[in-house]
């Protein structure tokens, strides 16, 4: 290293303004989910363990289920900024639906067989007959949630893509 290169070690105001206008609200939300995850773990952990093993094992079910719908998100996100990069943002439109559709199928898809099989896809993370069922209740009273989370995200998505996602 030599002053020449610590010369071209200036930060770019509009570059870091971008940079930040997309990543403030992304940190914001993510931080605001931790939190309330947090409270919510608190609460159930207050009815005693066979409630909180059934809380954890849906968790994780959701994840798995909102993971198709966050990858879906991510790719609007980048199909979207690309398409914006080069001039044609009318494809945007086409962009979302796909992502929509994409859900549907993905996530929606991944639902129905969750919903099909719940105590087989349970019995993965519990062997307790009363946590077990305790589980499939809170699994289908929650995991339909996960395609609307998942159109959500999509619009999200394709709005960071467009650099509005502080508004």
């Amino acid at each position: 290293p030599d002053t020449e290169l610590l010369h071209r070690f200036r930060l770019d105001g509009a570059l870091l303004g971008k940079i930040l206008g997309i990543g403030i609200p992304s940190a914001v939300g993510m931080v605001v989910m931790a939190i309330a995850e947090l409270v919510v773990l608190g609460l159930v952990n207050g009815f005693g363990s066979d409630a909180t093993a059934a809380y954890g094992a849906v968790n994780q079910i959701m994840g798995y289920a909102q993971f198709t719908a966050m990858s879906i998100s991510i790719s609007v996100s980048i199909l979207g900024a690309q398409a914006i990069g080069r001039g044609d943002a009318g494809r945007l439109d086409a962009i979302v639906r796909t992502g929509l559709l994409l859900n549907l199928v993905l996530t929606g898809g991944l639902v129905g067989l969750i919903y099909l099989f719940p105590r087989a896809v349970l019995g993965i993370f519990i062997t307790d007959a009363a946590v077990l069922e305790l589980a499939g209740g809170l699994l289908i009273i929650a995991l339909w949630s996960s395609v609307p989370f998942g159109m959500a995200t999509v619009f999200s998505g394709a709005m960071r893509a467009g650099g509005v996602a502080l508004g």
